[in-house]
């Protein structure tokens, strides 16, 4: 009986062996599979890395043209402006300029003619105010 006993538990226990035999193979071909996985994934990154890292100096580059083309149009842009405004400024000191005289001109042309009136109403020769 002892011998039954203890052939019955070699045999339990062979059997628990394999399975683990069978699960530990499992496992070590699940593990494989995920590292080559995980391999192939880190390949993946590195190269897309690579890509940014060779890409960066390009797109650094592209912006660094456009900051200097744009910074250059606004330059040429704030030239064109102050040039415009000289020349407005100009402009408008010539047209002040010429509204002075115009005034200017009006009140001697006025004076003129007030002086005419007045002298139209007094005898030339003592300017004495004539009888109406």
């Amino acid at each position: 009986m002892n011998q039954t006993k203890t052939e019955s538990t070699l045999s339990a226990l062979r059997k628990q062996n394999a399975e683990l035999s069978a699960a530990a193979k499992a496992a070590e071909k699940k593990l494989d599979e995920t590292t080559r996985q995980l391999s192939a994934q880190i390949a993946a990154l590195k190269a897309q890395r690579g890509q940014q890292e060779s890409g960066d100096p390009a797109a650094a580059s592209a912006l660094m043209k456009k900051n200097a083309e744009l910074t250059a149009a606004a330059d040429a842009a704030q030239n064109k402006l102050d040039d415009t405004t000289r020349d407005l400024s100009a402009q408008i000191s010539a047209l002040k300029a010429q509204y002075a005289q115009r005034e200017s001109g009006q009140k001697t042309a006025l004076d003129a003619l007030t002086k005419k009136k007045r002298r139209a109403g007094r005898c030339c020769c003592c300017r004495a105010e004539k009888a109406r």
